[in-house]
């Protein structure tokens, strides 16, 4: 008897546990990229799903839109027999109209932040146009994993920043300057264009491939950076910034490492150096403190602001800042 009362109290667990409220594998659609866009004020959401073992799901793509992006977040599932499972996405892509409207960005960030499953190290990237393309396009390539396309294009292109969702989302909250990758899809494959700033809550610009590389070096940044000229080409290995104000004098002290690839011509260093110093010193002056909260330099902190104007209001012209380019060349 005492047995059987001892059996009965080892079975009882196995009746109060269970599996009951949650998604079996097999039931859930699982997210690699998901893609935003806002057209007509209603969100178009993309979901690039992963593959499984049925072909004709292979990088399968699926759409849905409405006016509450939460409600799309959270019950994606809506135009499927299966769950949509956010807690394996790899890539963030936003559209620009998404990223160039305060309010709507702003709704994005909030709503995924709020999102339990969608890591907080996604990659972010933005897509000139439509994300739904570049979604298209990934799946298309089946490079359902972003970090193909980093791999694949990464010895005949210049440096590609990785953003995270952390970063655009300390952007928002604290302020500062996030810098943000742009592709764009062109005959259903995936072109790296350049960089954007999103500064004050809101994309502010797009910088090509060229003008990108110096935003790199300029932040500091600019490992795997390519400046590629008629003559010869120079692939950036080592980045590091300084700033010194000496006497109202601000200083932007570039130290690079780097080799040149090939040198047709055989231009030498101190001409490479020369022409490296004058496209930055030149791209300075076009560009920093030109757009409203548009310190993405963040070299603001280095002025003397002794008449108290307000940093977004300065513009280059109003002190000498001066780049001062150093490069150490491994082959040379």
């Amino acid at each position: 008897m005492k047995n059987k009362i001892c059996l009965l109290f080892l079975l009882i667990p196995l009746f109060l546990t269970g599996c009951w409220d949650l998604a079996e594998i097999e039931n859930r659609n699982y997210v690699i990229n998901l893609g935003i866009d806002n057209e007509n004020d209603e969100y178009i959401v993309t979901y690039g799903l992963a593959w499984n073992d049925d072909e004709t799901h292979l990088g399968s793509v699926k759409t849905a839109n409405g006016e509450n992006l939460s409600f799309l977040i959270e019950n994606a599932d809506i135009s499927s027999e299966k769950s949509t499972f956010l807690g394996h996405t790899k890539t963030l892509i936003l559209g620009e109209n998404v990223l160039k409207d305060k309010d709507m960005l702003q709704e994005v960030i909030s709503t995924l932040k709020n999102n339990k499953d969608l890591s907080s190290k996604v990659l972010i990237m933005e897509c000139q146009g439509r994300a739904s393309d570049a979604v298209n396009a990934i799946s298309e390539e089946k490079q359902m994993y972003i970090w193909n396309f980093y791999r694949t294009n990464a010895n005949n292109m210049g440096h590609i920043q990785k953003t995270t969702f952390d970063n655009i989302k300390a952007q928002m909250e604290t302020g500062g300057t996030a810098i943000i990758p742009v592709i764009k899809a062109e005959n259903d494959e995936i072109i790296f264009y350049g960089c954007g700033i999103i500064s004050n809550g809101i994309l502010q610009k797009n910088f090509n491939q060229r003008e990108s590389e110096f935003i790199y070096i300029l932040n500091g940044c600019g490992k795997g950076s390519l400046f590629e000229e008629e003559d010869y080409l120079f692939k950036v290995s080592e980045n590091k910034r300084k700033i010194k104000n000496e006497n109202g004098i601000l200083k932007i002290i570039l130290n690079m490492k780097g080799k040149v690839i090939y040198n047709k011509n055989e231009v030498s260093p101190e001409e490479i150096e020369t022409k490296l110093e004058t496209e930055i010193s030149d791209f300075m002056k076009k560009e920093i403190f030109v757009l409203p909260n548009g310190d993405y330099f963040n070299i603001g902190k280095y002025l003397i602001k002794d008449d108290g104007r307000n940093i977004n209001n300065i513009r280059y012209a109003d002190y000498n800042i001066i780049p001062v380019v150093h490069i150490q060349f491994e082959n040379v």
